[in-house]
């Protein structure tokens, strides 16, 4: 049986609307909410943090990292 003190909050349509208003704006819930909603310290603060969109390749020769909305199928260059 699923319980809020299980994984039951996740199934919760409250939970999951709550979680994403705090993705968007963290300023509007308590540290205890944020942490119920498992809200990390760099979520939900409007920032847009580059290292999120760049992965690390293994080329032949060495090491490049590369934005991944730079590819042509995320409309980057070719």
């Amino acid at each position: 049986m699923l319980t809020e003190n299980g994984s039951g909050k996740y199934l919760s349509r409250d939970w999951q609307r709550k979680r994403a208003e705090a993705m968007v704006d963290r300023t509007r819930f308590s540290d205890s909410e944020l942490a119920w909603l498992e809200i990390g310290e760099n979520d939900g603060t409007g920032k847009l943090r580059k290292e999120t969109y760049e992965v690390e390749t293994q080329p032949v020769v060495s090491r490049r990292r590369h934005d991944v909305r730079e590819r042509p199928e995320c409309g980057g260059r070719d």
